[in-house]
């Protein structure tokens, strides 16, 4: 199994405008809700979706790798030591869409209170997307499917497989999107080449006799809150930016 952590630094904010009309300022319980909303979405939508698989001359058989997206909620003491942090600026009142800027290798996000809920997208044809999902899988340093711009037109077509994809209109991981956890087993194991499997293979499911699976826990679960990986989660730290 491949478990790939991604951490994230969250900031919470009113903007301006809603603040003059008396919007209430985030509280600690309201903080907490919509991390763990983005955390939770963010591990089911991209873990165990697709599975990658190696040949290599040495090997009798292709090895299987499941794979697991770990979202880690930072704090402020620990940024000091901490490289690649996803730092997520999540604004009460805002109207503007969320976007995503890389900032020295260090992405930063600006989202809306309302972007971790399920809502309609804006492609029609009935597709419904998690802004917040939509976000991280740039994090992930995935683009658009024809683009990396904000034309409507990068997003692809709704009708199709990559416009209804987690980096178009929709919800759905594809094998394309898998790609990138291949790359990051060919950078762990370089002496193999690793390729997205073109059907799903679940870590739950018993694996056939000639697969081997690289040494590692076996999870009984569904991926959740990362405080289920038994990570530590200093929620009382949690940065409230005040204008």
């Amino acid at each position: 199994m491949l478990c790939v952590f991604v951490l994230v630094q969250f900031q919470f904010e009113v903007a301006e405008s809603a603040r003059q009309r008396n919007a209430k300022e985030w509280t600690d319980s309201e903080m907490d809700d919509w991390a763990d909303h983005f955390i939770r979405s963010a591990e089911n939508t991209f873990s165990y979706q697709w599975s990658l698989e190696a040949f290599a001359l040495d090997l009798r058989a292709p090895t299987i790798v499941d794979v697991e997206l770990v979202v880690v909620d930072v704090t402020e003491e620990s940024l000091s030591s901490t490289e690649h942090v996803f730092t997520a600026i999540v604004t009460r009142g805002s109207k503007e869409r969320p976007q995503t800027f890389d900032k020295q290798r260090k992405p930063q996000v600006q989202l809306r209170e309302t972007d971790v809920s399920l809502k309609p997208s804006h492609g029609g044809e009935g597709l419904a997307q998690r802004l917040t999902d939509h976000e991280i899988a740039h994090c992930l340093g995935l683009s658009h499917p024809r683009c990396q711009d904000e034309d409507l037109y990068c997003y692809g077509d709704p009708k199709t497989a990559e416009g209804q994809s987690v980096t178009g209109l929709g919800a759905t991981v594809t094998q394309k999107d898998y790609v990138v956890f291949a790359e990051i087993m060919g950078e762990i194991t370089p002496t193999k080449s690793w390729r997205v499997r073109s059907e799903t293979f679940r870590s739950q499911e018993p694996r056939p006799f000639r697969y081997m699976k690289i040494p590692g826990p076996k999870p009984d679960r569904l991926p959740g809150p990362a405080r289920s990986h038994g990570l530590p989660l200093h929620r009382h730290t949690r940065h409230h930016r005040k204008h």
